[in-house]
């Protein structure tokens, strides 16, 4: 469970650095995430770089960057309940974390509503946990 955390933070903070990093956007006036990203190849490579190297499922639409990271074990009901547990406190450690990486893409980008989602799944595709930021 801290392993799929962990590659789920180094995931985000590689994006947050590229984010940062102002990438130059060549269509004029994006609306919205999913319009800024598909007009910058840089930045479209470096999220399918960072989505293969960290075996995380990342996709864009509108305002929206989903991080999805599938664990390979099937697990049972009662093991979905624990992970489910376990995630929510190790996720809410790092609120400020997802947070802040929802407000610095809203502000490298000038757009607002930029939402971070992440999902977590087991073998068999069942939910274990799904959070979004910015969080409350």
């Amino acid at each position: 469970m801290k392993k799929m955390t962990a590659v789920l933070l180094i995931a985000v903070l590689a994006l947050s650095m590229l984010a940062m990093a102002g990438c130059s956007v060549e269509q004029k006036n994006p609306t919205n995430l999913e319009e800024y990203v598909e007009a910058n190849e840089e930045m479209k490579a470096q999220i399918e770089e960072t989505a293969e190297a960290s075996d995380l499922e990342i996709t864009i639409e509108k305002n929206t960057i989903t991080y999805k990271f599938s664990y390979t074990e099937t697990l049972k009901d009662n093991e979905i309940e624990e992970m489910h547990k376990a995630l929510e406190a190790s996720l809410a450690e790092q609120k400020a974390t997802f947070n802040d990486l929802a407000a610095s893409l809203e502000e490298e980008t000038g757009l607002t509503g930029i939402q971070v989602v992440l999902v977590y799944v087991e073998g068999a595709g069942k939910e274990l946990y799904t959070a979004t930021y910015p969080m409350e």
